[in-house]
């Protein structure tokens, strides 16, 4: 199993026609997923008015880490189904 000293990850959630009060929603949403997380992954959300950042270091390993993305990304999926469903109302 392959094992780094740092992995370092940006994600960038992008959309013009959303302010910070949108990605706020997503963190929100997103960070009760982090309990139980790896001891060594850290996981930060920082939001911008026309986007969030999700930055993750860690020195995991990389199928750890793998399984990290795959955790955000179908949470980020979930809830971005959902305020859609909810803004079509």
């Amino acid at each position: 199993m392959l094992k780094y000293r740092e992995i370092n990850i940006n994600i960038i959630i992008k959309d013009e026609s959303k302010e910070r009060k949108f990605f706020n929603t997503l963190v929100k949403s997103l960070k009760p997923d982090d309990i139980g997380i790896n001891e060594t992954t850290n996981i930060t959300y920082k939001t911008h008015e026309k986007y969030l950042e999700i930055i993750i270091n860690t020195n995991a390993k990389i199928e750890s880490v793998q399984a990290t993305l795959n955790d955000i990304i179908r949470c980020l999926r979930s809830v971005l189904d959902t305020l859609n469903s909810i803004e079509k109302l």
